[in-house]
């Protein structure tokens, strides 16, 4: 089975977005890929705007931020839960002893998207408690 940290390890190696990284992607993260019935998948590691719908939809208030160098892309990415999800990761925040559901990762890569994908995986894996590699 795929895995969040086992796809964040294989895009924290790669030089280059590709469909094959967007496909891993798809089946960690939505659990279907390219054997389901109206299978299409986005390019989340080669496109700034495919990248930025894995942040979920009902965040709050976010914070990108990318700056280029030595050959590599940083990005920053913060975000912050909306009141009903606020109640949905309370026993999550409780055992983080955090008071608000908020993420911030860090991630650096050869290409913008590829480390925003990096950023938004580990913000999720970090939600369902899923151990990095």
């Amino acid at each position: 089975m795929t895995t969040l940290p086992s796809v964040i390890a294989l895009l924290e190696k790669a030089t280059e977005g590709s469909e094959a990284l967007d496909i891993k992607i798809c089946r960690a993260f939505f659990g279907y890929g390219v054997d389901q019935p109206l299978w299409h998948v986005m390019p989340y590691t080669r496109s700034l705007d495919a990248a930025l719908t894995l942040i979920p939809d009902w965040v709050e208030d976010k914070d990108i931020g990318y700056i280029k160098a030595n050959g590599f892309w940083s990005v920053y990415l913060m975000w912050m839960a909306n009141d009903f999800e606020k109640e949905r990761f309370k026993d999550w925040a409780n055992e983080n002893k955090v008071e608000e559901v908020h993420m911030n990762e860090f991630a650096k890569a050869p290409a913008p998207a590829l480390a925003l994908c990096i950023a938004a995986l580990k913000a999720h894996a970090a939600l369902r408690k899923e151990p990095m590699l």
